[in-house]
């Protein structure tokens, strides 16, 4: 069974990078953040946590590291096609090598959103922390 399907209880315990790679929340590392290859959950169905923090456009991020993702993986591909097809052009190679990765964009799109949820919870790890604490201010005079 895949980690979408039923998650790891081993990955709970394990280091943020066995979660990106199974893909699970960054806060209980056992709720998956698929529900299908194009379909994310809103909440972690075990813990709760809103994988969005329900802003607009939360995953902006996540197209600089789509980006990050598939210009290596394009060059690692043209540099392969290179070695076997070397009288090619580097127009053609790059173009193959972009039609080669087609089938790898639901791939690149799940891992760039897995990646930008834990980089994004790295940083600001509670949503609480946003509000100010209830009670008198700070320096102890009122407003």
């Amino acid at each position: 069974m895949s980690p979408i399907d039923a998650p790891d209880d081993r990955v709970a315990k394990g280091s943020a990078l066995a979660g990106i790679v199974a893909r699970v929340c960054p806060r209980c590392r056992r709720g998956p953040i698929f529900a299908a290859m194009w379909v994310m959950n809103d909440d972690c169905p075990v813990c709760g946590l809103d994988f969005d923090r329900g802003d607009p456009g939360h995953f902006t991020g996540a197209m600089y590291i789509s980006y990050a993702l598939a210009i290596p993986l394009i060059a690692l591909l043209t540099l392969i096609e290179h070695l076997v097809i070397p009288a090619w052009s580097l127009f053609r190679l790059v173009v193959l090598a972009s039609i080669l990765s087609v089938p790898l964009i639901p791939w690149l799109w799940q891992y760039s959103r897995v990646i930008w949820i834990y980089f994004d919870r790295y940083f600001d790890p509670d949503d609480a922390s946003d509000e100010p604490a209830p009670g008198p201010p700070a320096d102890g005079q009122l407003e």
